[in-house]
């Protein structure tokens, strides 16, 4: 599960702009409650929708695959994007954030 393995990189760079947009694409919004309170993850979460031609992630980037990681620059460019989650990538990921907070 990326989500909560991405909290100590989170804290780590945070005070340096540093932020995590989660989308849940379950359509359950308890379950996601109760999995976001379990974990006390810190990020902002927003609701995907619940049809297709409402879901947010499928109309701004294509998306269709979950979890889909979208590492963006200030200015909203998508630097880079991870298909899927593997133990270790999020240190992947802080090589490719360090330049971006620089």
């Amino acid at each position: 599960m990326e989500l909560p393995r991405l909290k100590s990189l989170y804290e780590k760079y945070r005070d340096q702009g540093f932020e995590i947009v989660a989308i849940d694409r379950s359509n359950d919004r308890e379950r996601a409650s109760v999995f976001v309170r379990e974990n006390a993850l810190p990020y902002v979460f927003l609701d995907n929708g619940t049809i297709d031609a409402d879901e947010i992630v499928g109309r701004v980037f294509g998306n269709r695959i979950f979890p889909t990681s979208y590492l963006l620059d200030r200015a909203g460019r998508i630097l880079s994007v991870h298909i899927g989650f593997e133990e270790g990538d999020e240190a992947i990921l802080e090589q490719e954030l360090r330049p971006v907070l620089e």
